[in-house]
């Protein structure tokens, strides 16, 4: 992990940077930015769009293009389902590029793809799982009082609807605490035994379970100390971003409006506008992703490394990888590597 770190601030290391920008993004460690566009509303005055909004729907309309909806939703399914299979692999690659310092996504992706695999299926039954009991804990209530009519009648019950959404959003929140800690112990505790000892999610907990009942205080300011970390950075990648935003927003103003100026020019302004104004919103989408890449290496490192050391204390495997004992005399030293 100190090399990892002494990479970081090495200018001419720009290719580990780059590197280690795909692994945090695809590992769920990319400080990304939401640059969120409002879309324009409708006019106060009418009553126009309400009717059109309540009019019934065009079957034959929907008849045709039910279709295509069906193969969008197969499509967005298999992407997410790709995208989700990726990303467990990529947790793998993360951890072996932070505890070797090297970032090699070729041979990680080959090595790793056993454990990305296991960790995959039960990254799936884990989301099912918790959609499952997010629909008990909140769907079913919620249908409850729509059965009830309490909707329907909200202005008799307005102290009940109040009581009952305070409730559901306390429900809510625990519930995503909960969440968390499990995805927590999952990723910051379970893969680096899985990776080491090629095991699935569920051997890795029976290893690792005595150890957490045993020291139930250090896991639990271990979670705490991480969660106000993330807070506290997240804040800070927060405004960063603010202030990148306002860098970029200036010149991306004055560059589109230039466009729309040569837009309105003529048919050849019209054609060469629309080539420029296309070129420079990929260019300004690729230049976010990039400056996003860079900001999120030294908290993927950061993050990765933390979890490592802590678990390395408790798991003696890891622990041989971290603090290798000295070579005896005349003994060249060998660098340890993952399993």
């Amino acid at each position: 992990m100190q090399r990892a770190r002494q990479q970081l601030f090495q200018p001419f290391r720009l290719s580990f940077w780059w590197r280690m920008a795909v692994v945090a993004f695809f590992a769920g460690e990319f400080a990304s930015y939401s640059f969120n566009v409002g879309s324009p509303g409708g006019s106060g005055g009418s009553g126009h769009s309400n009717k059109y909004f309540l009019a019934a729907p065009d079957w034959d309309v929907l008849r045709h293009l039910l279709p295509w909806i069906l193969m969008g939703a197969v499509v967005l399914v298999v992407l997410i389902f790709l995208f989700l299979y990726v990303h467990s692999v990529f947790r793998f690659i993360l951890f072996d590029s932070v505890l070797t310092g090297r970032c090699s996504i070729r041979q990680s992706w080959s090595r790793r793809q056993n454990q990305g695999t296991r960790y995959f299926v039960w990254l799936i039954a884990y989301t099912l799982l918790m959609l499952l009991a997010l629909f008990i804990v909140i769907g079913l209530p919620v249908l409850g009082l729509w059965r009830a009519g309490i909707f329907s009648n909200a202005r008799d019950h307005v102290a009940l609807l109040v009581l009952t959404i305070f409730l559901l959003l306390m429900v809510f929140f625990a519930f995503l605490l909960v969440s968390w800690v499990i995805g927590t112990i999952v990723k910051d505790l379970l893969i680096p035994i899985m990776a080491l000892d090629d095991v699935s999610v569920g051997q890795a907990w029976r290893s690792y379970k005595p150890t957490l009942v045993q020291q139930k205080g250090s896991a639990a300011a271990y979670l705490g100390m991480k969660l106000l970390l993330a807070i506290g950075l997240g804040i800070v990648v927060g405004i960063v971003s603010f202030f990148v935003f306002l860098i970029l927003l200036i010149p991306s103003v004055i560059y589109f409006l230039a466009m729309s100026g040569l837009m309105s020019s003529g048919r050849v302004g019209l054609v060469v506008g629309i080539l420029l104004t296309a070129l420079g919103g990929v260019m300004l989408l690729a230049l976010i992703f990039a400056i996003s890449g860079i900001l999120s290496v030294p908290l993927a490192v950061f993050f990765q490394s933390y979890a490592l050391y802590y678990l390395g204390s408790r798991y003696q495997r890891l622990g041989e990888l971290l603090w290798p004992a000295p070579p005896e005399s005349g003994t060249p030293s060998a660098s340890p590597m993952p399993a």
